[in-house]
């Protein structure tokens, strides 16, 4: 059952926002402080592809598979790119389609993986990188498949509802119905009984 992402209201698209945001500032403060010192212009290219996934993240329902993609890549040579990966990730996770998740995530977690070799002045252990990566990419999956998994289940029990709700509704009808019905079959007799009674002859009612 494909279940259709419910739309969010303001709030709950602020604090995705301010989360992603939050998560960024962190991932690229050692890494940023330690570029602006050794490397400027990376410094700048590290923000501006963040700035781009920011920018990316409202168009992440509409093409989700595009739109995390490209943030995922993007992780080769940013890290200010964490926050809107993360919200980006968990939201096409939550589709639960695994011929969409499975390609994003691998090619996700190399570019992420391959960060730390490739960019200037952010070193360390290869296996760390590695076990790293597929960590946080295993944890905004399973995330993200809950969060749709849970989202299938209120729409079942809501679609439950609604046909239980017709359903009695049409019951109501139906037997409102016959009971319009039995009236007016029973009006002719009624009416004939009285005539005869004034006629003076008995009358017995049909059961």
């Amino acid at each position: 059952m494909i279940v259709r992402q419910p739309p969010l209201t303001r709030w709950q698209q602020a604090w995705r926002y301010l989360g992603a945001l939050a998560i960024s500032l962190l991932a690229f403060g050692d890494a940023g402080q330690r570029l602006w010192e050794s490397h400027p212009l990376w410094f700048w290219g590290d923000l501006t592809l963040g700035a781009l996934s920011f920018a990316s993240l409202p168009f992440r329902r509409r093409w989700p598979v595009p739109v995390t993609m490209l943030i995922g890549v993007a992780g080769l040579a940013s890290a200010s790119i964490a926050g809107p990966f993360i919200v980006a990730m968990v939201s096409l996770s939550t589709r639960r389609r695994w011929r969409e998740i499975v390609p994003v995530a691998a090619v996700s977690t190399v570019a992420g993986v391959a960060y730390f070799g490739v960019v200037p002045a952010v070193q360390s252990p290869w296996y760390v990188n590695v076990t790293f990566s597929v960590i946080v990419m295993a944890v905004l999956v399973a995330v993200g498949m809950y969060v749709g998994a849970r989202r299938e289940l209120l729409a079942t029990l809501q679609d439950r509802a609604e046909r239980a709700e017709r359903e009695q509704e049409f019951r109501i009808a139906q037997a409102q119905a016959n009971a319009r019905d039995a009236r007016r079959a029973r009006a002719p007799d009624v009416a004939g009984g009285h005539a005869l009674r004034r006629a003076g002859i008995p009358h017995r009612p049909r059961p």
